[in-house]
């Protein structure tokens, strides 16, 4: 995606092809020290203004919120953030201030996904639970 908000290539679906049916992929690249500039230099509306014209969804998986401000930058760019939150890792506050900086930068929260939960977390608290097999 770098060379693309570079302006060092014009976007071609034909050259994102992934090995399911209509589904295609454009991988960010490398990180370089001027990722913020190219970002911020009016290429990434042109770029996702293009995407949207070319596909029914646009999925962008981005870094964490708090301490990569390109993602900050790309955010403003999408119709809805998907917070991924890490059972046992992430913490409130971080939850929270990540929530705040969206906010600020006029993003819309859709909600939040917690991962990585505990095989007996599910039926942990239920009467079955000591019936169940494994």
């Amino acid at each position: 995606m770098g060379y693309l908000l570079r302006g060092d290539s014009a976007f071609d679906s034909s050259d994102h092809p992934a090995p399911t049916e209509n589904l295609f992929v454009l991988a960010a690249g490398r990180w370089s020290g001027d990722s913020l500039g190219v970002l911020s230099n009016g290429a990434t509306q042109s770029l996702f203004e293009t995407l949207r014209s070319q596909f029914d969804f646009v999925l962008v998986d981005g870094s964490p919120i708090l301490p990569v401000a390109d993602t900050r930058v790309i955010s403003r760019h999408v119709d809805g953030v998907l917070l991924s939150i890490l059972r046992d890792v992430s913490r409130g506050p971080k939850v929270l201030a990540a929530c705040e900086i969206l906010d600020a930068f006029g993003v819309r929260l859709l909600g939040a996904v917690m991962t990585g939960s505990a095989t007996d977390a599910y039926y942990g608290d239920l009467q079955y639970a000591e019936d169940l097999p494994g």
